[in-house]
């Protein structure tokens, strides 16, 4: 159960920082909008592409949502739907931390008591 929730902990931390760093490529996009932008797609796992945005006022981004979905937003739009993610992801880190919290400290539970158990019946074969 521990080994479950620590690999939800990770998928949830890799997704925060996914959403971090969307958030901070579309604020950089707003700030500069007129500026050409060379960029390094990431295609699959060891595969990039090279890309340049030209130069002009952006006015939407795709966000891949998953599920094989991408959806075309607004810059504000786009930021605003990642903030409400990242809010949301945050708050389920908090909940599995609760959760391997509450694990650990039954896991210590159970072992104490069968170091007492063992302890007591040791004591009573000596009897």
């Amino acid at each position: 159960m521990e080994e479950s929730l620590e690999a939800r902990r990770s998928r949830v931390d890799s997704k925060l920082e996914e959403i971090q760093n969307s958030i901070k490529v579309i604020t950089s996009i707003l700030h500069s909008p007129n500026s050409e932008a060379k960029v390094d797609f990431e295609l699959g796992d060891t595969l990039y592409t090279k890309s340049t945005i030209p130069s002009g006022p952006p006015t939407k981004v795709n966000l891949w949502l998953g599920a094989n979905v991408m959806l075309e937003y607004g810059l504000e739009e786009a930021i605003e739907l990642l903030n409400k993610k990242l809010s949301d992801n945050k708050v389920v880190r908090g909940k599995v931390e609760g959760e391997l919290t509450f694990v650990r400290e039954q896991t210590t539970t159970v072992e104490v008591d069968m170091a007492r158990v063992y302890n007591w019946a040791i004591k009573n074969d000596k009897q």
